[in-house]
């Protein structure tokens, strides 16, 4: 029989983790398109919220894992000068392990991406307060559900003032948006 560390087994565990995600384009039956591996995900806006597996890579979970680039290998469309998308909330309230968040589509086209919100200064996804999937159609501003991590719930039902978490937006064919931050609170 062979012992293992306890240090030993987190690290295979996380190591398989990690490899999981970085197959599961591929196995999930992604598409190619200019070059790079992208997972399709058009979901409904109406729907409840979801996380696929762009969704997962989005943010500084993401590494520097190159299947998690939401850009053609050509290199990223850049935003007009208006901008790509703006966050119009600046406060959310968690109920029902989600929130609503109002975003405002600046693009000619619809803003198909991710929205995850980390901890301040958290790296990993265990770091994670929510993250979903949306589509905003183009010029257009609508509510859109996010779903929140159990870590999510604690940190808005910590304090009456809410809990001020690091946002995170990438959006197919522009890329990373400047971060910027949202409170969570307590529904």
């Amino acid at each position: 029989m062979v012992r293992l560390r306890r240090g030993a087994v987190v690290a295979t565990v996380g190591a398989l983790l990690v490899g999981l995600l970085i197959l599961s384009p591929v196995a999930a039956g992604a598409s190619r398109h200019h070059g790079k591996s992208h997972t399709h995900h058009k979901p409904s806006v109406t729907a409840s919220p979801g996380c696929s597996q762009f969704c997962l890579q989005a943010g500084p979970s993401a590494g520097n894992n190159p299947l998690s680039e939401s850009c053609p290998s050509s290199g990223c469309v850049p935003c007009p000068s208006r901008g790509c998308l703006s966050i119009l909330s600046r406060s959310v309230t968690v109920q029902h392990q989600q929130f609503l968040v109002s975003l405002d589509c600046q693009l000619s086209e619809e803003c198909d991406g991710a929205f995850v919100m980390y901890t301040v200064g958290g790296l990993t996804l265990s770091d994670r307060l929510a993250g979903s999937d949306f589509t905003v159609p183009a010029g257009k501003s609508q509510n859109v559900p996010i779903q929140v991590s159990e870590l999510g719930e604690q940190a808005a039902a910590s304090s009456r003032s809410g809990y001020q978490g690091a946002v995170y937006v990438d959006l197919q064919t522009y890329g990373s948006l400047p971060r910027t931050s949202l409170v969570l609170k307590d529904g």
